[in-house]
């Protein structure tokens, strides 16, 4: 496969699971753009993947650690917060009827966001790979290098968790 195909297959997972972990989309954009440019250093350094399988668990492997880093560096800099960056939504999107569906939406989705930036990165990763992207048990278990029961533990708990917080966020509601 060329490099423009490579980018091509795994450009949306790597955004979207860079999205999912730092819920910032410039942050995101960055991660992505750093993850092809590791692949690119590793491909020139003339490694290669044994198989799909091997090339998919790297792209979420450096990931995960981009975005690893990029909390790292979030700390170092004592910011307690990211920001959600709106401002230039001006259109209403595609599969939105109204301006309030619109809205409504959205404000789902950063509820979730919110919520999902309340879960540890474990937790977090965990529902991703289970939820976003359909790895199964098992193919999580291999990506995490855990046991499937360890997985199971994970996610229940990170289930578990996430219902927490938004029964809690609900009771809160002025």
């Amino acid at each position: 496969m060329t490099e423009a195909e490579v980018y091509y297959k795994y450009k949306k997972k790597v955004y979207g699971l860079a999205l999912t972990l730092v819920a910032n989309e410039f942050d995101a954009k960055d991660i992505t753009s750093s993850v092809f440019e590791k692949y690119i250093r590793y491909i020139k350094a003339k490694n290669t993947f044994n198989s799909e399988e091997h090339m998919d668990r790297w792209f979420s492997r450096v990931t995960r650690n981009a975005a690893a880093d990029y909390f790292r560096e979030k700390t170092r800099q004592n910011e307690n917060e990211m920001e959600e960056d709106i401002s230039d939504l001006e259109e209403i999107p595609a599969g939105e009827k109204t301006k309030a569906d619109f809205v409504v939406s959205l404000e789902r989705r950063l509820a979730h966001q919110e919520v999902m930036q309340l879960l540890s990165p474990r937790y977090r990763e965990v529902l991703i790979l289970f939820y976003d992207f359909g790895y199964s048990i098992r193919e999580i278990a291999m990506q995490l290098k855990e046991s499937e029961g360890t997985v199971k533990t994970l996610l229940y708990r990170a289930k578990k968790k996430y219902k927490e917080i938004v029964e809690s966020r609900g009771d809160n509601n002025e």
